[in-house]
């Protein structure tokens, strides 16, 4: 019988076994190489362990089945390296993307030194108006426990002189339970604001010296009162609202 160029007899009988070394060698040198393309000798192999063991009938549908194995790896590789090039492209756009939004985005300024004693006066203001301070006061001097303490301010508002404030407050000491609009000085500990009094004298109430600091919602210091003095505390609410 005629043989073809390649040495195979038309019936591709005898191609088979060499068809099958030649397999097998492309797979072993696939595995044998570092970053070989995988995805190429997959329908190989799968074509390798199907025709493997099985009569020698319709090696012509062998032969095209190999060729539609070796097609698909081909066209798999092509996939995959397509897709690699589109995420490389997509992230690529990110990138630029993220980096003109850096680039547009304007730099912060640092805060002048109007614009944070503008900042810290409100934050102060805001925490004291329509407050309730409660805690307790102590005597220096007396073991007794410490007594109850509160203070109700309706409002603070900042004078154009020095460090003065006025605060609008209701104060209950002792027996006494009286509003009066008060000018006291704030000094200011970096961003802490402390009420200091330094022998001030309040309508009916007498001569009175303190020293309060307050920090969120506490309030903590010490005051004086004549020849009395001692330490006070507590917490900063909202006032409730009156019920109509």
């Amino acid at each position: 019988m005629p043989r073809s160029a390649s040495g195979c007899q038309p019936s591709g009988y005898e191609c088979l076994p060499s068809l099958f070394q030649t397999v097998d060698a492309i797979i072993s040198s696939s595995k044998q190489t570092p970053g070989a393309n995988r995805l190429f000798t997959k329908p190989l192999s799968a074509w390798r362990y199907s025709n493997t063991g099985l009569s020698r009938r319709n090696p012509q549908n062998r032969l095209w089945s190999f060729l539609l194995a070796l097609t698909l790896g081909q066209a798999e590789s092509h996939r995959v390296h397509a897709n690699l090039i589109r995420g490389g492209l997509t992230v690529a756009a990110l990138i630029v993307g993220l980096a003109k939004v850096c680039a547009d985005e304007p730099a912060t300024k640092p805060e002048t030194a109007e614009a944070r004693q503008a900042r810290l006066f409100k934050k102060f203001e805001t925490t004291l108006t329509n407050a309730v301070l409660t805690g307790q006061f102590t005597i220096t001097g007396q073991e007794a426990p410490p007594r109850t303490e509160s203070y109700t301010i309706h409002s603070v508002r900042k004078m154009a002189r020095g460090d003065l404030w006025v605060f609008t407050a209701r104060i209950k000491y002792g027996k006494r339970d009286v509003t009066l609009p008060l000018p006291i000085p704030v000094k200011w500990a970096g961003d802490t604001p402390v009420i200091s009094l330094d022998n001030l004298t309040f309508p009916g109430l007498g001569t009175f010296s303190a020293h309060v600091v307050i920090d969120g919602d506490k309030y903590a210091g010490t005051w004086t009162h004549g020849k009395a003095s001692g330490h006070m505390f507590g917490t900063i609410a909202p006032a409730k609202p009156k019920s109509e």
